[in-house]
């Protein structure tokens, strides 16, 4: 185990990667191969990697909630499959959590920042501690929405809610997903560099 280091210290690209590696402040880390061996590819690999990775994702997703979940529904009892919106309370809670571990917790979520040039492709504007705020602050808040409207549904008080806020959980749901497409290169980045 390494020791955490008392500040922060450029590290070296791996001399077969031109994608600098990243590590949060205070983190002290040696730079090698992931175990994907992603990063050792040439970066036109890479960036096909990465495309394929993101696109298989997509795809799973829309094959798994358009399909599959109708086949789901239409072999289980009457309304049984509609139950699980009874889990969306908790949801929402794991969202709010995930949310301020972004501030608690904020070295480990910059060192999964996608560098400049990751894959050849990543150039997003912005410095990795203005993405882990923004995403941490949406977070809490699509969490929070899940967590009402999910919570009121449950209760079967709905009549609580103002009309402007009637779509909240709907809303919300819609949000962390579109939330989750945006972070899905710091996850795959993980996997594709080998950060712990």
């Amino acid at each position: 185990m390494l020791p955490l280091a008392p500040r922060s210290f450029p590290l070296a690209p791996s001399p077969r990667s031109s994608a600098p590696f990243h590590a949060g402040k205070g983190i002290m880390a040696i730079r090698c191969l992931a175990p994907s061996g992603i990063d050792a590819l040439p970066l036109s690999l890479q960036a096909a990697t990465f495309v394929s990775i993101f696109a298989g994702l997509g795809l799973g997703t829309a094959l798994l909630s358009g399909p599959t979940f109708s086949a789901v529904e239409r072999t289980l009892p009457k309304g049984w499959f509609s139950s699980w919106k009874k889990t969306w309370p908790l949801l929402g809670l794991v969202y709010v959590l995930a949310g301020v571990a972004h501030f608690t917790a904020k070295d480990a979520f910059l060192a999964i920042y996608p560098p400049l040039g990751t894959w050849g492709l990543w150039f997003l504007p912005g410095s990795a501690e203005f993405h882990v705020a923004w995403t941490g602050v949406a977070e809490v808040l699509g969490g929070s929405g899940l967590l009402l409207g999910g919570t009121i549904q449950a209760l079967g008080r709905e009549d609580l809610l103002p009309n402007s806020m009637k779509g909240v959980k709907y809303a919300s749901a819609l949000a962390l997903f579109l939330l989750t497409l945006a972070v899905t290169p710091a996850n795959i980045y993980m996997y594709t560099h080998g950060i712990p």
